[in-house]
């Protein structure tokens, strides 16, 4: 059986053509022709959204001036978040909060998954990033480690590497391969499928790696260069959403160029906003937003990745929602993903900390774990949404 995370705890999973009841509730205005394709405009996007921020506001509740947060963390790398603290909060700060079960997956289960999973050898030959236009941390030790949990925690809800019905997969390209793991897992267990990777890196990796991978180097949003119809499958994972929209219909054409017919093209992304949030998150996504809407990057724009696809002419159009929880309400699925975002934000500290008016990254580091513990005050939670559509036969 394959278990989602929710507010409640894990369900099975259910997989609706195009858009999920939830989805279909918060985006009331969604049209569904008979063929299950999309049609969605961005007004319609925009008033949604603006009903979901009403939504949200009205659900807040008052704080008191102090607010006294006990933290039971014991299972994390990162000990400071077993200690008791006190944040002081301004006294006209509203907070949203849920009492929610905290009935999640068991321990065991997440233990077992993630002692199987994955070679830390193959990544270590991976090399280090250059000057990018994108927000990205440096390859080293710190940014291995965030990439494993990320991907054992994207593979353990989604019950696999990927959920698209592929059949018969004889070539498979990863649009911004990062650290590889995906690929090469995929590649050591498919022998008789070649694996291609594309990303924004200096080099290949030299050795340790499975001989059906193929790594290049180079900026996809540029073209992709391969033949016509040359792939059965295309993934990205936590890529699209660094692409700027008015690049979103080449590179979705490339993408169903190179595709054979009958191939598919998957996309698990985040739209980057967390649920059930304190004040210092909500400070912190107000920064994060402005600075990529300022670099050309506006993550809230892949809720039209369904509309991008059926304009280019893609069919069976499909999204799933992964609710997942970050902190130690979620058990040790949710300690790894905010370990994971927690990581992610202290390894790019050198890019943003002065956006938020930080001048040394201690302060900034002290800010991030504030806000860790304020995820387990109020039960935090994102939504990591998969996209997957078939090219016709």
């Amino acid at each position: 059986m394959s278990l989602v995370q929710t507010e409640n705890g894990f369900n099975e999973k259910t997989t609706e053509n195009v858009y999920s009841e939830k989805i279909i509730e918060n985006f009331d205005s969604l049209k569904i022709t008979e063929n299950a394709k999309t049609i969605v405009n961005d007004s319609e996007i925009n008033d949604s959204l603006k009903k979901e921020e009403k939504e949200e506001k009205e659900e807040k509740e008052e704080s008191t001036e102090n607010v006294r947060i006990i933290v039971d963390n014991s299972a994390t790398k990162d000990d400071s978040l077993n200690e008791e603290k006190e944040i002081e909060y301004p006294s006209d700060v509203e907070f949203e909060y849920s009492d929610d079960s905290d009935d999640y997956a068991s321990d065991s289960e997440w233990k077992s998954f993630t002692s199987s999973s994955s070679h830390k050898g193959w990544m270590r030959n991976r090399p280090k990033f250059e000057d990018s236009p994108y927000y990205l941390p440096q390859f080293n030790d710190d940014e291995i480690d965030r990439s494993m949990i990320a991907d054992y925690i994207y593979k353990y809800v989604q019950d696999g590497n990927y959920v698209a019905p592929v059949k018969n997969m004889t070539r498979c390209l990863e649009l911004g391969y990062g650290s590889g793991t995906w690929m090469m897992e995929l590649a050591s267990g498919n022998p008789e499928c070649e694996f291609f990777g594309i990303d924004l890196q200096p080099n290949s990796p030299e050795d340790t790696y499975p001989f059906n991978c193929n790594f290049e180097i180079g900026d996809f949003l540029k073209g992709i260069p391969y033949p016509d119809e040359y792939f059965d499958f295309v993934y990205a994972k936590m890529t699209i959403l660094f692409v700027q929209p008015d690049k979103y219909e080449e590179l979705f054409k490339e993408i169903f160029r190179v595709l054979k017919k009958g191939g598919w093209v998957e996309f698990l992304e985040s739209d980057q906003v967390h649920h059930h949030k304190g004040p210092l998150q909500v400070r912190f996504e107000a920064v994060w937003q402005k600075v990529q809407n300022d670099n050309g990057n506006y993550p809230l724009m892949t809720h039209t990745i369904p509309k991008k696809f059926q304009e280019i002419g893609f069919i069976n159009i499909k999204k799933e929602n992964y609710n997942i929880s970050l902190g130690s309400h979620g058990g040790e699925l949710g300690k790894n993903m905010m370990l994971n975002w927690k990581l992610w934000t202290i390894l790019t500290a050198d890019f943003i900390k002065e956006k938020f008016g930080y001048s040394n990254k201690e302060e900034y580091t002290e800010f991030i774990e504030n806000i860790c513990i304020e995820m387990n005050k109020f039960k935090t939670y994102c939504i990591i949404a998969d996209y997957h559509a078939q090219k016709p036969e």
